[in-house]
């Protein structure tokens, strides 16, 4: 298919030919027929993309500052490589379409094939031949709608909640400042239920085109204030509404200066909200931000998840603004055809976004051909095995995520014995933005495409959490090799039942737990072997405040005990050479906080205990581990320098970071050079996982779990 990318450096987007996308659970897939290009939100975001660093850096401040504390914290070369990958990816510009049902997740059961939808959401109705959406942010066209006019959903959602935050009433004054396609549709919901409009902005065409056949005025900024004492007696503006985008601060002046006593000013557009306090406090008035399309809006569990909330709490949710206004314009009480001022198809990027640089643009569309046949991906180059590099492996990336993409991936490409085949990821443009960075041969959104494929030999699986287990499952049964990232499981059931499947495959698996792979864990096993006794283990882990999003955060992926605690919990099981025997965790922190303290009996009758903080000083190293026993005290600190205390002497050794990543994948080439299962990897990452689904165990109980060791 194709869909709209703008690349860094590129003045405009452009059409690019994407695998499709594929319809998980929760997701309705549409093919559209019509996008909205917003001038002002898109003409910002195509101007960032276009801006060279400093530029960039001026825009967004707050970034920078998160970069500054990972030059702290992780050093230059790793912070340049991570910024470096993220200014590499691909903006997605669109967020607001119609179109056709074409599938849907199989627990969508709201739509089926052929419905006439329209669907709202950064990175998810973009400017693309075919997009996959959430399901709440799905809604259905009224029967005789066109496609052009329900692709407003997105803009006319937002123009309703910044309406619903005023909550003006029947018969007040409303004053709307700027006039572009927000205002316009904000001017036009208004007139609609009744209100008295004064709409202010410094675009004459506007103006009329705002005041034309509606119970509105229109006048320029200056003549905002006796404009609105004329309509109003000398009584001001009940609610003022800001639909502009500007960086000036004579917005809120103006807002201030034309408010009655006690009104509410909304803020809808992006400008600046230092208050005049003066004005604000003789009027006592209130400032209210709106949120985007509504209740549910940046939600990860409305959005993502598809969990909905009760009309009787939330009346006006995001999903129910979207369908309001759609019913609005499907009963005609909307002139949406009056703010479309061009039409383009997909191939006409250039000309779309040229258009929204001049001052007539409003409602810009991109408009798809019914039945468009899907673009075919053809691959880069075929990759096939030859005598001379018979031991070079086919290696596909079923995920290519943050951690896979800036990590993983650079290892593998310049590994001699790899070649990077294919890479399947969740969207079209993260896929093919993958397959470009890395040099894979394809991309695709369909992960069995990999499995299928005779030229790779070992797929890495780097998905979200609890779609791990399953993945290698269906891997093996391929007969690939598979190197699964963390956890490898996120239920003792489907940790089971892996199990068997590599029992029967000879171990063709190996865990991505790293740490037991870094120069200093070895080193230290080195010190220690042949010593008799116990070993007592504290590993500090200071993790930083819970993520707000992502896998991490969502407790369906098993959160951040399962999903990251099993990390030390291998470590600790490679220091001792010992197996667990219990486990008792308990909460650090409030409830609901993810920092837990677990202490591990092992069989040797070693202890460790595993302290994962959340609330530390964002310049304390990550991790800290002390081992002790046998007359040797060990430390780590943060895998860049250990020392090593022993009868015969005491030393430190210094490195760049270095947490076992390459050596590891070294591990798993050598022992499929050899012919054999990685030595300890699996049995060991089923006891780290153990470990961790005993400490979910133990806090529900507030009991120590006995650790059962059936493999």
């Amino acid at each position: 298919m194709k869909q709209l990318l703008q690349y860094p450096r590129t003045k405009t987007p452009t059409a690019c030919t994407l695998p499709d996308p594929v319809a998980g659970p929760g997701m309705v897939l549409i093919q559209t027929r019509a996008s909205l290009i917003s001038a002002g939100t898109e003409r910002q975001s195509v101007h960032l993309a276009r801006a060279s660093l400093a530029q960039k850096a001026r825009a967004r401040p707050d970034l920078v500052r998160q970069v500054l504390q990972k030059v702290r914290t992780q050093g230059v070369a790793t912070t340049w490589r991570k910024v470096r990958d993220r200014l590499a990816e691909p903006l997605i510009p669109g967020y607001s379409a119609a179109g056709i049902v074409i599938g849907f997740g199989n627990d969508v059961t709201d739509y089926r094939v052929g419905d006439r939808v329209a669907c709202g959401g950064q990175n998810y109705a973009s400017h693309a031949e075919t997009v996959c959406v959430p399901k709440n942010l799905v809604c259905p066209v009224p029967p005789r709608l066109p496609f052009a006019e329900a692709a407003f959903v997105s803009v006319g959602a937002v123009a309703l909640q910044g309406i619903r935050t005023a909550a003006p009433q029947l018969g007040e004054t409303v004053a709307v400042i700027g006039l572009g396609l927000l205002g316009q549709l904000t001017v036009q919901m208004l007139a609609a239920q009744g209100c008295r409009v004064v709409g202010i902005d410094p675009d004459a065409d506007r103006c009329q085109l705002a005041a034309n056949g509606r119970q509105a005025v229109a006048v320029a900024p200056e003549a905002a204030a006796q404009t609105v004492a004329e309509t109003t007696a000398g009584l001001g503006a009940d609610s003022i509404i800001i639909c502009a985008a500007s960086e000036s601060e004579s917005i809120l002046e103006t807002a201030a200066a034309i408010a009655r006593d006690r009104a509410i000013v909304v803020a809808v557009g992006a400008v600046p909200l230092n208050v005049p306090r003066g004005d604000f406090y003789r009027k006592e008035l209130q400032l209210r931000l709106s949120r985007s399309y509504g209740p549910g809006r940046y939600d990860p569990v409305y959005e993502e998840r598809g969990i909905d909330y009760p009309p009787g709490y939330v009346r006006w949710s995001e999903n129910r603004n979207m369908r309001a206004f759609l019913d609005l314009a499907g009963a005609r009480r909307l002139n949406l055809s009056a703010l479309i001022s061009h039409r383009f198809g997909i191939d006409q990027a250039e000309d779309a976004y040229s258009a929204i640089d001049t001052p007539r643009a409003l409602g810009v569309i991109f408009e798809y051909a019914e039945g468009t046949p899907p673009t075919p991906i053809v691959r880069r180059f075929a990759f096939k095995k030859t005598a001379a590099r018979k031991d070079q492996y086919g290696v596909g990336f079923w995920g290519c995520g943050n951690f896979a993409g800036g990590v993983l991936a650079p290892i593998f490409r310049r590994h001699p014995y790899c070649h990077l085949v294919g890479v399947s990821a969740r969207t079209p443009a993260s896929a093919d933005s993958a397959a470009r960075r890395h040099d894979f041969s394809y991309s695709t959104c369909r992960g069995e495409e990999l499995l299928a494929d005779s030229d790779i030999d070992i797929v890495i699986i780097a998905t979200p959490h609890r779609d791990h287990a399953a993945m290698a499952n269906a891997a093996l049964a391929a007969g690939k090799m598979v190197f699964l990232e963390k956890p490898v499981a996120t239920g003792r059931e489907e940790l089971r039942t892996l199990a068997e499947a590599v029992s029967q495959k000879g171990g063709r698996l190996q865990v991505g737990f790293n740490r037991r792979y870094a120069p200093a864990v070895q080193e230290i096993r080195a010190a220690f072997a042949g010593r008799t006794g116990p070993k007592t283990i504290i590993y500090r882990v200071n993790a930083g405040p819970p993520p707000s999003a992502g896998w991490l955060a969502d407790p369906a992926q098993g959160g951040r005990l399962v999903g990251e605690v099993c990390h030390f919990a291998d470590t600790v099981l490679a220091l001792t050479d010992s197996w667990p025997r219990r486990v008792w965790a308990e909460r650090l922190g409030p409830a609901g906080t993810d920092g837990v303290a677990l202490q591990v009996t092992l069989m040797d009758g070693s202890v460790a205990t595993i302290l994962y903080t959340c609330d530390g000083h964002p310049r304390t190293p990550k991790e800290y581990v002390e081992i002790l026993g046998g007359g040797v005290t060990a430390r780590i600190d943060d895998y860049a320098r250990w020392t090593i205390a022993g009868p015969e002497r005491t030393y430190e050794r210094k490195s760049a970071q270095n947490k076992g990543h390459a050596a590891q994948i070294d591990a798993l080439f050598t022992s499929l050079q050899e012919e054999r299962m990685v030595a300890g990897n699996w049995a060991a990452a089923v006891s780290a996982t153990e470990i961790t689904l005993a400490a979910v165990e133990s806090l529900q109980t507030g009991q120590p779990v006995t650790v059962d060791p059936w493999l």
